[in-house]
């Protein structure tokens, strides 16, 4: 099909005029016929279409229609379809999309058969490549399903070209701060939210406070109150936010009740699997261990923990100061008692040490103060506690110790 049929000029027919000329023609006279069917019947606008299970995007100028389909389109049978539509993608005319579905086709360069890159703005082009570089970029580094185009287009129309710029640059920023890529937005909404966060941030930045008014400034010093939606937008979003006054309060609330969430799906999935024989128990259980990790996690109850790594490195790291400060073997205070220090090295720091013994005048007190003394003497000074109630026979040998 020769493609510079396109530059000759335009008539516009409604699409319904064409559909019952074809009804009432069952069969395509000739190539240039079926390939006005093929034109008619593709996708005018970005479709979901349900196909073997699957959902399938058709953008514009696509079509998953199935070649028995075709051939009742066509009025042709079924080997004369197939036919020419291999002539047709040998041509160049119409391209296979590779997916799961092998119907799916393109006609290339779609916009030019029917007139839209004809009648459009100047500059279109350019903005709707560069849309293209962002779409395909967007959704390869989300993994979203590509849906709303048309909706994400006007979007894109609506921002600047350092807006684009930053749009197309801060992608991977927003999947990162994400809590959970389940709550990642289409690209529609990623588009329309942008103007908000961008001012936002920068309010933020700039170290002043965050409302109404902050943000009104902002959106009108920089031009873009009014694109996105003017004051009235920003008091009704306002409005559906809760009150300041008790924010952190509300902020533990929230993360309380996703935590809950967390936990009914997690044992609901939990229990299905467990239920199911051909699921590996140990699978179950490496699950319930996952998920309570999770939890400890989101909940910071785990936070006062440390790892097997973390503990071996703090431990080296004491030990190799005990070593630097080594005088004669010991390294913590010294107790002034030699058969004690070989055993214990000194008194440590972060140890608890207890002294008790059985009866009653077994030289506990004197052994504290004597201890005490030692550790005095070395220029390290410390203070006693008596549990009990003979204080007094705590005091006597510490007057005698003085004395």
């Amino acid at each position: 099909m020769d493609r510079n049929l396109g530059t000759t000029g335009y008539v516009m027919i409604p699409r319904a005029l064409l559909l019952k000329a074809f009804d009432e023609h069952h069969e395509a006279s000739g190539d240039m016929e079926a390939f006005l069917r093929i034109l008619t019947y593709v996708n005018y606008a970005e479709a979901v279409v349900r196909r073997v299970n699957t959902n399938v995007v058709c953008a514009r100028g696509e079509s998953v229609i199935s070649y028995s389909h075709w051939a009742e389109i066509l009025g042709w049978s079924l080997g004369r379809t197939r036919h020419y539509f291999m002539r047709l993608v040998a041509e160049g005319n119409i391209e296979q999309v590779k997916g799961d579905c092998a119907s799916h086709i393109r006609i290339p360069g779609y916009d030019v058969w029917t007139g839209k890159s004809q009648t459009g703005k100047k500059g279109d082009s350019a903005v709707e490549e560069s849309f293209g570089q962002f779409w395909n970029e967007y959704h390869e580094t989300t993994r979203m399903a590509r849906q709303n185009r048309e909706s994400a287009l006007r979007e894109w129309k609506k921002l600047s070209q350092n807006e684009r710029k930053q749009a197309l640059e801060h992608i991977d920023e927003y999947l990162f701060h994400l809590r959970d890529t389940k709550f990642c937005r289409q690209a529609a909404k990623y588009l329309a939210d942008k103007l908000f966060l961008a001012v936002i941030q920068a309010i933020f930045r700039a170290g002043k406070q965050i409302d109404i008014l902050t943000v009104k400034y902002e959106l009108a010093s920089c031009g873009n109150l009014e694109k996105v939606g003017g004051p009235y937008t920003l008091v009704r979003l306002a409005s559906r936010v809760a009150s300041g006054a008790h924010l952190e309060y509300h902020a533990c609330i929230l993360r309380e009740m996703y935590v809950r969430r967390e936990v009914i799906l997690g044992s609901y999935k939990l229990l299905a699997a467990a239920s199911d024989e051909s699921v590996d128990i140990a699978d179950v259980l490496a699950g319930i261990h996952d998920l309570l990790d999770h939890l400890e996690g989101e909940m910071g109850t785990a936070d006062h923990l440390r790892t097997m790594g973390q503990l071996m490195e703090d431990t080296m790291v004491q030990v190799e100061a005990r070593v630097e400060g080594n005088r004669n073997g010991i390294t913590g205070i010294p107790t002034d008692f030699t058969d004690l220090d070989k055993l214990t090295a000194g008194w440590h720091r972060g140890d608890l040490d207890v002294i008790a013994a059985t009866p009653p005048g077994s030289r506990k007190n004197g052994l504290c103060i004597a201890s005490g003394q030692g550790s005095g003497n070395s220029g390290i000074f410390g203070s006693g506690f008596q549990s009990g109630n003979a204080g007094r026979a705590f005091g006597r040998p510490l007057a005698g110790c003085c004395r």
